[in-house]
């Protein structure tokens, strides 16, 4: 019979030493993906995505504003679906006059018996005005200068992208979209 060893480290870590060996056992959930800001479109669907790994899986939940979001593992009748990658998916974007209950500041929160790990902040606001729908590409191409208010959606293929805070874009039906570059006139 070999010698075995046991290590427990600051209640943190559980090591085997076997021989020669070593693996490790269990560890703390750590976040691998954040969710990204986002700008939606009222009753379009989104999705915050968010990562992590630990041993145990970990459990994910997500919280907005400081709240527990419920999901449909809560209700089944819930327009957010809680995907099993830990992101959290919207059915459709609800956002009216008197209430605004997917808009706010959200964060993934990893847990299992070792810890739990919180992701960044990542704010989903609800588009106002009318979003553009690119369809086809422009027959010409043509420059303009000056400022534009309000929100701007690029899209190919009939296939719509928000843009994300930052000023990137999101990727929709396996279109790439690509932040537009400013040309000097």
């Amino acid at each position: 019979m070999g010698l075995l060893v046991y290590i427990f480290l600051g209640g943190l870590l559980h090591y085997q030493v076997d021989g020669s060996r070593m693996r490790q056992e269990d560890s703390r959930p750590r976040i691998v993906e954040h969710p990204s800001d986002l700008i939606v479109s009222k009753g379009e669907p989104a999705t915050l995505n968010c990562k992590a790994e630990g041993r145990p899986t970990p459990t994910v939940e997500w919280y907005k504003d400081g709240e527990r979001v419920e999901t449909d593992k809560d209700d089944p009748r819930s327009h957010r679906m809680l995907l099993p990658s830990g992101s959290l998916f919207f059915l459709r974007i609800v956002h009216g006059r008197r209430s605004k209950p997917d808009e706010g500041s959200y964060v993934c929160v990893a847990r299992n018996y070792l810890g739990e790990a919180v992701s960044r902040n990542a704010s989903l606001e609800v588009a106002s005005g009318r979003v553009a729908t690119v369809t086809r590409p422009p027959a010409s191409h043509s420059r303009s200068h000056g400022e534009a208010e309000g929100d701007v959606t690029w899209g190919h293929s009939e296939a719509t992208a928000a843009r994300h805070r930052r000023g990137g874009l999101t990727e929709c039906s396996g279109n790439i979209l690509g932040k537009p570059k400013a040309v000097p006139v």
